[in-house]
């Protein structure tokens, strides 16, 4: 497992006719199970007409979630498939719909197989893409005589500048982002430097 995850920062459609039978492939972002059925039913809503709005979805990171559905369709032969194709790009935090208009020439499940997977994954090809870094907030406070100090060994670990967001009042307030990686190594310092009185508390949310 590593820090960064990929995802999308588009909605993008693609549709694909096969055999008489229109495949339309919406894809849309999607960063909770909630955000994701709630756009998996406004896409079924405005396809409504269609003989079957069969969809998947994949949240989070590192903690994932993921669902499909063959919405009538014969067992297999389109929620799994369309997942499947999200599976393959390795993305996250997206809902994936493909509402087939049926053409009145069936497909057999081999062929069901194949338009849902070829539609899923090519309105996943057409959307901008977005690494993005999976991070824990901490937050310790210290002295002022004690804050170059304190900055010396947090940045020891990699901590960038960018990640830290100091406050000073009566004493010096930091809070960071840690990626994920390094959290146990982080409260491990921390701790470490609370104990030595170099810093005068800490938390991790």
């Amino acid at each position: 497992m590593t820090d960064t995850y990929w995802t999308i920062t588009t909605t993008e459609t693609f549709a694909l006719k096969e055999r008489r039978s229109q495949f339309i492939a919406t894809v849309v972002p999607a960063s909770t199970v909630e955000e994701a059925k709630s756009s998996i039913e406004a896409i079924s809503k405005k396809y409504s007409d269609a003989r079957h709005n069969c969809w998947a979805y994949r949240v989070g990171y590192p903690d994932t979630v993921d669902h499909s559905s063959d919405d009538g369709e014969p067992s297999g032969s389109a929620g799994r498939p369309i997942l499947g194709a999200i599976l393959k790009a390795d993305l996250f935090d997206l809902a994936l719909v493909v509402t087939r208009y049926f053409g009145g020439v069936k497909l057999g499940v081999r062929g069901l197989i194949d338009a849902y997977s070829i539609s899923a994954g090519e309105a996943l090809a057409l959307c901008q893409r977005e690494e993005r870094m999976v991070t824990i907030p901490f937050e310790f406070s210290c002295t002022y005589d004690r804050y170059r100090d304190c900055l010396h060994h947090v940045k020891s670990l990699g901590i960038e500048d960018s990640w830290l967001n100091p406050s000073f009042d009566q004493a010096v307030s930091v809070t960071m982002k840690v990626p994920l990686s390094q959290g146990q190594e982080m409260e491990t310092l921390l701790e470490d430097l609370r104990q030595r009185s170099i810093l005068t508390n800490w938390t991790k949310d």
